[in-house]
């Protein structure tokens, strides 16, 4: 919650108010987790009081003006050129709204369109949305709703850096659920025997396929040290 990136994560704080139980039961809940979260920011709050240090991140400006307005988005020599050109947030998005709404959007179909698909793998990364829609409409309650609001509102808001996998992560479990309920739908379906094995079968070793290329290319180890 102390990086700019985890605004969006307040939204989960209203999941209370969409659950199957009485209204008073919701708001109560809904109390609770309000409290629980005002507790967290109180006690930053102090500490940064205390030491006289800022709550909010202050390189915040500095990605923005690196991502629209310096040669090069990413890299240490972008960073100091946006550190030289720009004193503050409030400069950085009136410098030139128009060419940061443009790149905005241009941004955000090339992530729908490419960037996607180095997340989890282009099959993986095709697959998913129809499993995806099957998914919201089999199950269109109010809670899973919420959670794809949220999901989509911090893809909105990371969307304003320049793209890195890494970003995206939180979206690996939406590729992982869409994907599987795409195998689940083609077991389910009327299909014939062997087309509804071969497919289903294709579908899950794509799934295999691709965290035992993740786990070959060390990318979960860390994860896997964790747990052990």
């Amino acid at each position: 919650m102390t990086r700019t990136n985890g605004l969006t994560q307040l939204l989960l704080a209203g999941i209370p108010l969409f659950q199957p139980i009485r209204r008073e039961l919701r708001w109560r809940n809904f109390a609770g987790i309000a409290l629980g979260i005002i507790a967290v920011f109180a006690v930053f709050l102090i500490f940064a009081a205390i030491t006289g240090s800022s709550l909010l991140p202050r390189g915040t400006y500095a990605n923005l003006a690196m991502t629209y307005f310096t040669e090069q988005s990413i890299s240490w020599e972008g960073m100091l050129e946006a550190r030289s050109r720009f004193d503050g947030l409030f400069a950085v998005l009136t410098y030139d709204p128009v060419h940061m709404i443009t790149q905005y959007i241009r941004d955000l179909i090339e992530f729908f369109s490419v960037g996607i698909f180095e997340l989890n793998g282009a099959f993986l990364g095709i697959l998913f949305l129809p499993g995806l829609i099957f998914l919201a409409g089999d199950h269109a309650r109010a809670t899973f709703l919420f959670f794809l609001l949220a999901a989509a509102a911090q893809v909105a808001l990371v969307n304003f850096k320049a793209f890195d996998p890494r970003f995206y992560l939180f979206l690996t479990p939406w590729i992982g659920a869409g994907t599987a309920y795409l195998a689940i739908k083609v077991v389910q379906s009327n299909w014939r025997p062997l087309t509804r094995m071969t497919a289903s079968g294709l579908i899950v070793g794509l799934m295999l396929g691709r965290v035992c290329k993740a786990y070959s290319n060390r990318r979960i180890m860390p994860i896997l040290t964790m747990v052990r």
